[in-house]
């Protein structure tokens, strides 16, 4: 994982960046940070998630994240700014969210957290991969994650709260108390749900087409022969 801060200001340069470790500590990867004084010094073609400040002396924000769109990079732009009346021109394809400096602790850990699911494909629950989820039911007050290696873990936390975290990484709901992680079906027919680990699960009738239109998607977009 390669992060990289833009900002003009050495403190806020260091706020950011204490921010960032603290986030991605829990990650079990190696994440390089990086740090520029301008816009100008952004030469790296390879950056995953770019912190940057919209007003610098040379290159302001705006410039390089016109030029990284021009380049069709792949880069996750996240702004961090004092000037929120700047935030219209600043929307573009990668920028997925603005944090104002003064409150920078508080609020860049909620969209990092977002760049990192984007660009990671995965979130962790309790320090699980979700990719190493199979499956999750409803058990009540509680929730219960069944793995691709055939452990449970027993979570207590809401099926919707579970719902909004995993869905940008291919989780799927299939009746009212059930998410399926796509990666891990083997197929869907006759309303049914084949995991890999040979599970079958049964599709709610009411969300029957929406899930098989979801699922034709993921595979289209992932390449995979559904």
């Amino acid at each position: 994982m390669f992060i990289g801060i833009c900002d003009d200001d050495n403190i806020m340069r260091e706020r950011i960046e204490r921010v960032c470790k603290d986030v991605t500590k829990k990650y079990n990867e190696e994440t390089i940070i990086k740090k520029y004084k301008d816009g100008q010094e952004i030469t790296d073609q390879n950056i995953d998630i770019l912190i940057l400040d919209i007003e610098m002396p040379m290159v302001g924000g705006i410039a390089v994240k016109e030029r990284l769109e021009n380049a069709k990079s792949n880069t996750v732009i996240i702004f961090a700014t004092s000037h929120e009346e700047m935030m219209a021109q600043a929307f573009g394809v990668n920028v997925i969210g603005f944090v104002t400096k003064k409150y920078i602790e508080d609020q860049l850990p909620v969209v990092l957290e977002r760049a990192l699911k984007i660009v990671r494909g995965t979130v962790l629950i309790e320090g699980i991969d979700s990719r190493n989820i199979e499956y999750i039911k409803s058990e009540h007050i509680y929730c219960n994650l069944y793995l691709t290696d055939g452990q449970e873990f027993l979570l207590r936390e809401s099926m919707k709260a579970l719902e909004d975290r995993l869905e940008a990484v291919g989780f799927i709901k299939i009746f009212r108390g059930c998410l399926v992680n796509m990666e891990q079906v083997e197929e869907m027919k006759n309303g049914k749900v084949y995991m890999h680990g040979g599970t079958v699960l049964q599709i709610s009738s009411r969300l029957k087409a929406s899930v098989e239109k979801k699922y034709t998607s993921f595979c289209i977009e992932n390449a995979r022969f559904c």
